[in-house]
């Protein structure tokens, strides 16, 4: 939970907001109310980067990558000097900040400050911060930041408007556009590191991504976690761990849902390093997860698929790969490749 934080600003200043310019016109700020609440998503870590947005309407610069690193450190109280003293990765600090700040622009309905944030953590994509990346893309609700009271679920139809016609922000830009061009970049990383000697790691357990399998239901005690340093009691021993590049990769394909694993396949397809022993490896761990998952549903009691909420529903797709032979004839010999598509079908 967030502690309250105020945050003071001159009403002809935080005007410029397009959102708040039309809220200050509705009956309850006319009557001489002067407060907008605001509630952060569990996952916006820093709220500086709202205050960064307010400072850029009273006419400071944009932030930007340069300026990101400093200003990260600036937020925790430390500088350039005490490197050895962090106890994180800056990157990923400086990936919160970014995060925050789009979600501010987001918030005010200021496409430069929304657009400046995204355009720094697509910068910053690597390996320490990739899933965080895929996260955002994939659960943007959770790293929003929203009018307190307005919490209506998105393509709902009263999404866009509250019932004072407050405009809801759940910015469709962020949501439609930034969201899921963050998802493609950060799956586009980790597609683009796998070649044919990939190895999928089974134990790998990806500690930043949604999982497909809800957090009450994981049975994995001995899986290795994609942090360094995070491998469990039971998990491998130091010499046979595998590097952070293929933990990280082997968990993405494990813990991705359905339709954004679909969309690695067709890339790794495409790039012919999708073996069929890699994808039936990947379809065999995660077989394996959701089945332990719906024994252990099972063992929590009685079941009753009305109240269940959606993603333990999706637990009933079982999904299948589908091998399709291509021949293709060119100025040489006829090549024959096999082709592999992930699909799914209901099972209950």
């Amino acid at each position: 939970m967030h502690q309250s934080t105020i945050v003071p600003v001159q009403v002809a200043v935080i005007a410029r907001s397009p959102f708040v310019a039309a809220l200050l016109r509705t009956q309850l700020y006319q009557q001489g109310h002067r407060e907008i609440a605001a509630t952060l998503g569990d996952q916006v870590n820093l709220i500086h980067g709202f205050e960064h947005a307010i400072r850029n309407l009273y006419g400071s610069p944009l932030l930007h990558g340069e300026r990101l690193r400093t200003e990260a450190l600036a937020v925790l109280g430390y500088t350039e000097e005490s490197q050895s003293m962090y106890p994180f990765p800056i990157r990923t600090a400086m990936l919160d900040l970014a995060f925050s700040y789009a979600a501010s622009g987001a918030f005010l309905h200021i496409s430069n400050i929304l657009e400046a944030g995204i355009r720094m953590a697509l910068e910053l994509i690597d390996w320490s911060t990739v899933e965080t990346i895929i996260h955002f893309g994939l659960r943007v609700d959770r790293f929003s930041i929203i009018l307190e009271g307005t919490d209506t679920p998105p393509g709902s139809p009263r999404a866009n408007h509250t019932r004072s016609g407050h405009v809801l922000i759940r910015n469709r830009q962020l949501r439609e556009i930034w969201a899921p061009l963050l998802a493609r970049a950060g799956l586009s990383f980790i597609a683009e590191s796998i070649d044919d000697k990939f190895v999928l790691y089974a134990q790998a357990q990806s500690l930043h991504l949604p999982n497909r399998i809800p957090e009450s239901l994981h049975t994995a005690s001995g899986a290795i976690g994609s942090e360094p340093g995070s491998a469990s009691m039971n998990s491998t021993t130091t010499e046979n761990k595998p590097s952070r590049e293929a933990l990280v990769a082997s968990a993405v394909l494990i813990s991705l849902p359905f339709v954004h694993l679909q969309e690695v396949f067709r890339t790794l397809s495409a790039r012919r390093v999708l073996s069929n022993n890699l994808a039936q490896a990947i379809m065999s761990e995660r077989e394996s997860r959701r089945l332990q998952a719906l024994r252990e549903l099972g063992r929590q009691g009685e079941i009753n698929e009305q109240n269940l909420p959606k993603e333990t529903k999706e637990l009933g797709y079982g999904e299948y790969l589908v091998f399709k032979s291509v021949c293709k004839q060119g100025q040489g010999p006829v090549t024959v490749t096999t082709e592999v598509s992930l699909e799914r079908e209901w099972i209950g």
